[in-house]
């Protein structure tokens, strides 16, 4: 009894390690996103991002989490974090921003950005942290 009671442990152990190395295989393998040719499937205010996820994250995960998305605001302030260059975007919250790291090929263009301007740039929506956070962005406008 014990002699089979190992072997079904050891084939449903076996399976679990196929089965994640299968999964890790696919994910170290998903087509990479060029966010520059892809189509936005949203436009939106960092108002708009930010509410949406505050008031309720399950739901927004759902419609925002993965995309490419487009935000149209105004700066309120420029960071750089490893050598690339973060815009945060103003908003009417007391809590929270809307956080969009660039990619590093629009490092050249921060430069020529400032606190207040309006701008639209357009990357991927990560999640929501306290900040929404978009990683990947190029700037779209300025």
């Amino acid at each position: 009894m014990s002699n089979k009671k190992n072997k079904i442990i050891s084939i449903v152990i076996l399976a679990i390690i196929i089965f994640g190395a299968y999964y890790g295989v696919m994910q170290y393998n998903k087509p990479h996103v060029n966010v520059e040719m892809a189509l936005t499937s949203t436009k939106l205010t960092p108002d708009f991002l930010l509410n949406d996820f505050s008031t309720n994250e399950e739901q927004a995960n759902l419609q925002y989490l993965d995309h490419v998305i487009e935000i149209n605001g105004k700066i309120s302030d420029i960071d750089i974090s490893d050598g690339n260059g973060i815009v945060i975007f103003e908003n009417d919250e007391a809590i929270g921003s809307v956080r969009c790291y660039l990619s590093p090929k629009e490092n050249k263009k921060l430069m020529t950005l400032k606190a207040g301007q309006d701008i639209s740039l357009k990357g991927i929506c990560t999640g929501y942290l306290l900040d929404v956070i978009m990683i990947r962005c190029i700037i779209v406008k300025s």
